[in-house]
């Protein structure tokens, strides 16, 4: 009794499950909670009646609930893990932004990719990968948009207003006519922070 298993287009080469004069019967299969597929079946060798089994191990399934946050340049990214295995511990997780194929890889359920482009529209799919192979991507998250950072705001110069020169002239005259007369110059710079800006009120 042999078997061969049709994976990728082409079959597996055969496998024997019993030897030349032997006989198998009473196959069954059954999964359990994390995907593996385990065969067994019975073999007769002639005088004795012998159980076998064989165990499926694949790739886990692919992650799910992918969520992205945008940034400037980046996108923080996370994610479930897949309830199907594979028989394996998964061993890491990819994220990959599209356009462009910017990823990161972890061994946890979220990470952050890096060197993205402001102002340019993105979703992103993860993968996950044991010691059998890696899964397919899973569904994209929503589209998210890398913006650039607002400038920060620094402390304003307290001076921004700015008094160059003032001068003063008293010129005597006679009693009862204009004794005093002022002159002042003021030059004002603008402050080139828009933040610092503000207003300011001549008292004269």
């Amino acid at each position: 009794i042999q078997a061969s298993r049709f994976s990728g287009g082409s079959w597996q080469s055969p496998v024997d499950l019993s030897a030349p004069g032997q006989s198998a019967a009473n196959p069954q299969l059954t999964v359990d909670s994390s995907g593996v597929v385990t065969a067994v079946w019975q073999r007769f060798d002639g005088s004795n009646y012998i159980i076998q089994a064989s165990r499926y191990l694949s790739a886990p399934a692919a992650p799910t609930a992918v969520t992205a946050t945008a940034a400037d340049g980046r996108a923080s990214v996370s994610w479930k893990a897949p309830t199907l295995t594979g028989g394996g511990a998964i061993t890491s997780y990819t994220a990959t932004a599209s356009p462009g194929g910017a990823s990161c890889t972890t061994s946890g359920t979220s990470c952050t990719i890096e060197g993205l482009a402001n102002g340019t529209r993105y979703t992103v799919t993860v993968t996950a990968t044991n010691a059998h192979g890696t899964s397919m991507a899973s569904a994209p998250s929503a589209v998210v948009t890398p913006t650039a950072a607002a400038p920060t705001a620094t402390a304003c110069d307290k001076t921004f207003f700015q008094q160059a020169t003032r001068t003063q002239t008293t010129v005597q005259t006679a009693r009862g006519a204009t004794a005093l007369r002022m002159v002042s110059r003021i030059r004002i710079y603008q402050d080139p922070q828009p933040e610092c800006r503000g207003e300011l009120t001549f008292i004269y």
